[in-house]
């Protein structure tokens, strides 16, 4: 059962929704005014990077190799989904927290980070599509929701059909 009302998106909710290829769940966090959703430094790169990737139709490499990463984020703007999001600063602590996550989980810098962060902040809660997280959410107490059905199964008293959401 979710019992925080604090939620960290990783960037994969964030990279598939401005795709539209799985912008439901997104979407269902956004709708529910009961939860704050959060965000960190390892998002915003992986989001930016991949922003590039979607808004240009290429390889994040071949835009800046042609010059046209300006021209490019001054015909689409990454900030505006960041607006509804609270930014979690970092610490100096984050580094050993990482590394030992990496170390311990197998995960690759950035998802050690985003867990790292969270534990820093209480956070319990993180909505990402990416797989890797599965073994390191569960052994250091965080809630891992992949799912809108995810999410509203954690939630008491909640039902899918009354709130407009439709699985996949």
């Amino acid at each position: 059962m979710l019992m925080s009302s604090r939620i960290f998106l990783d960037s994969s909710i964030l990279i598939e929704y401005t795709k539209n290829s799985r912008p439901e769940l997104f979407e269902a966090l956004l709708e529910d005014e009961r939860f704050d959703l959060y965000f960190g430094s390892p998002v915003i790169s992986e989001y930016l990077f991949h922003f590039l990737a979607i808004a240009g139709n290429k390889s994040p490499l071949s835009i800046k190799m042609s010059g046209q990463i300006g021209t490019l984020l001054a015909k689409a703007n990454p900030l505006d989904i960041f607006r509804p999001l609270v930014f979690l600063p970092d610490a100096a602590t984050l580094l050993p927290d990482s590394v030992r996550l990496m170390r311990q989980y197998n995960l690759l810098p950035n998802d050690a980070m985003i867990l790292a962060l969270c534990k820093m902040h209480g956070i319990e809660v993180i909505a990402s599509y990416d797989p890797d997280f599965e073994p390191a959410c569960s052994e250091e107490g965080v809630l891992l929701i992949q799912s809108v059905e995810a999410f509203v199964n954690s939630l008491p008293g909640l039902e899918a059909e009354s709130r407009g959401f439709h699985f996949k």
